[in-house]
């Protein structure tokens, strides 16, 4: 766990040891102190004869120790905390890298929950061992040792009656590491739940108010929030008692030492210096016992955290290669290709081929494997069997930057990130000039609504461009697409939710768009694609015909029956 997590710490790493360095130094200053007050201790208690000068110099060594432990110990979490986070730091990054090579059906069908809950929670639990327990728990756990050691150095039997309350917190943290661990997935299972079912009920807000079902979807979210309490609570009274024993167990060093060895100082087997010795260091093993105990809990859950975070992102990557030469054209060919999704055959060893400067139309009723052929092409995920070829060259011998630097993709799910208008065009091209963005946006129809805005290009979208209408947000993609100027393109659905007026207009700011490209464009609205140079028809993930508008007409029922539906469901109107 602890090299699982440190492996990411790179240049922190110096910071953490520092800072372990540091609290073991401090700790030393405990057993410095302590066995000081043991001199001053046992030489009042032997009457001795002690001068002024000697009992200060005792007294300022001790405070000496103190002062200086408790620089150092502070000096350490300072360390320890700059390397904690920059480690985490440096987890998320490379996290956020990993997951940029993962397949997107796969991020997709996870959920944003998960990753939220990998990014945010799991992360963050690793920050009490990077910055607590490496640097405070190994030198604690050291300092126990070294005293132990010196107490079996002074006197054995005292050594093993030391011992005698290790039992006491072992054996019952052995029984609460058992019921945690039986209890601990299906804690994390209904934590993952609740972060769904926020994320859900957050998002769906609109759709809850509209339709009124606000009663069944607070009630949902209601029973995700009172079983996320009551498995916590579970969690907690499944240790609470152990707990309690273990806390008032473990410290409690001189259970036997100071009866016993009281009596064997009375009886004159056991010097009165090394009785004295032997107490203070057993109290002074109090603090560091029960500062291990504080840490016990929480490694079942950060064990737990690591193992989820592995899940989540050291998954196998979709297969990229190392290519950065692109074709000398740009014609599509699937070969022989088929494609499951979780074990359901979906495209069944398909064959077509996209030429270069030409709009391609794929039409099929709902799950017949439109999208997940687009899909395919932009390498969400692998196929199957058979391969997919941009310019004769296997998608897969490209490295990821260089395959998303040839397609443009634009679904109808537009998605604008935080931050301005001009910010999410310029995500097209990397260093694009404010000229180029506002060209682009010029292209797209979308800049005369932009310079009515109060700040123009620099007016902020808001969360998912949640400031902009349908329409414009899904013109703003547009743009960014136009400004990126990839050879193929990729329209799924791109005009599904316009009302005519954005309509006209995007699919203006379309055929600026497709001009001179190999295109792809998956339609319900079939009348948008009749001037293509060649409309599949799939059915059930193969190809059920091709051919241009006009011949599928004449030649095929299924595209006929398509047509008639979506001219009825064009020109359909609410009789009243």
């Amino acid at each position: 766990m602890m090299g699982k997590t440190l492996k990411y710490a790179g240049e922190y790493r110096k910071y953490i040891n520092w800072a372990t360095f540091l609290t073991f130094l401090s700790v030393i200053c405990i057993i410095v102190a302590y066995y000081l007050a043991n001199k001053l201790l046992v030489g009042f208690l032997s009457k001795e004869s002690m001068g002024f000068v000697y009992v200060m110099f005792i007294c300022g060594g001790i405070a000496l120790s103190k002062v200086i432990k408790g620089f150092l110990q502070g000096w350490g979490l300072k360390l320890s905390h700059e390397g904690a986070f920059g480690t985490l730091y440096n987890m998320r990054v490379q996290f956020a890298k990993d997951v940029t090579n993962h397949s997107l059906g796969e991020i997709i069908d996870n959920g944003t929950g998960v990753y939220k809950k990998g990014f945010v929670e799991d992360i963050n639990n690793l920050e009490k061992i990077l910055a607590h327990f490496i640097p405070e728990g190994y030198p604690n756990i050291f300092l126990v040792i070294i005293l132990y050691v010196i107490i079996f150095i002074a006197d054995w039997r005292m050594g093993f009656l030391s011992l005698a309350s290790l039992p006491l917190g072992i054996i019952p943290t052995i029984v609460m590491f058992k019921k945690g661990l039986k209890i601990m997935p299906k804690y994390y299972k209904v934590k993952n739940d609740l972060n769904s079912t926020i994320i859900e009920y957050i998002s769906g807000m609109e759709v809850i108010k509209v339709f009124g079902n606000t009663a069944a979807s607070y009630g949902k979210y209601v029973k995700s929030v009172e079983m996320n309490r009551d498995s916590t609570i579970g969690w907690f009274r499944s240790s609470w008692k152990i707990q309690a024993i273990v806390g008032a167990g473990l410290p409690c060093t001189m259970l036997l030492t100071l009866p016993v060895g009281t009596y064997m100082y009375s009886t004159g087997v056991l010097s009165l210096d090394v009785l004295i010795l032997v107490l203070m260091f057993n109290l002074s093993m109090a603090v560091p016992l029960t500062k291990i105990i504080s840490f016990l809990p929480f490694i079942p859950s950060v064990n737990h955290a690591v193992k989820n975070l592995e899940l989540i992102f050291n998954r196998e990557n979709v297969c990229c290669g190392l290519r950065t030469q692109k074709p000398e054209n740009y014609e599509v060919r699937f070969e022989n290709v088929s494609f499951a999704y979780q074990e359901t055959d979906v495209i069944g060893n398909l064959s077509l081929v996209l030429h270069a400067d030409t709009l391609t139309a794929f039409v099929g009723e709902s799950g017949s494997g439109k999208s997940t052929l687009a899909r395919l092409l932009v390498h969400y995920w692998d196929v199957k069997s058979g391969r997919i070829t941009i310019g004769g060259i296997d998608i897969r011998e490209f490295t990821n930057e260089t395959l998303m630097s040839m397609v443009s993709y634009v679904a109808q799910d537009t998605l604008l990130f935080s931050g301005t208008i001009a910010d999410n065009i310029a995500m097209g091209k990397v260093g694009a000039t404010r000229d180029e963005i506002i060209e682009a946006a010029k292209s797209a129809a979308c800049h005369d609504f932009i310079i009515k805005l109060e700040n123009g290009y620099d007016t902020e979208v808001g969360t998912l461009g949640g400031k902009l209408s349908g329409g414009e947000r899904q013109r703003v993609t547009i743009a960014r697409a136009i400004l990126k100027d990839a050879p193929i393109v990729i329209l799924d659905e791109a005009t599904a939710f316009a009302d005519a007026e954005n309509e006209a207009l995007i699919q203006q700011a379309l055929s600026k768009l497709l001009n001179g490209k190999t295109s792809i464009v998956i339609a319900h609205r079939l009348n948008t694609i009749i001037n293509a140079d060649n409309i599949i028809v799939l059915e059930n993930g193969e190809i059920h015909a091709q051919d241009p508008h006009k011949d599928l007409l004449k030649s095929c029922p299924l595209y006929k029956n398509l047509w008639e539906r979506s001219e009825r469901a064009v020109n359909w109107s609410l009789e009243i």
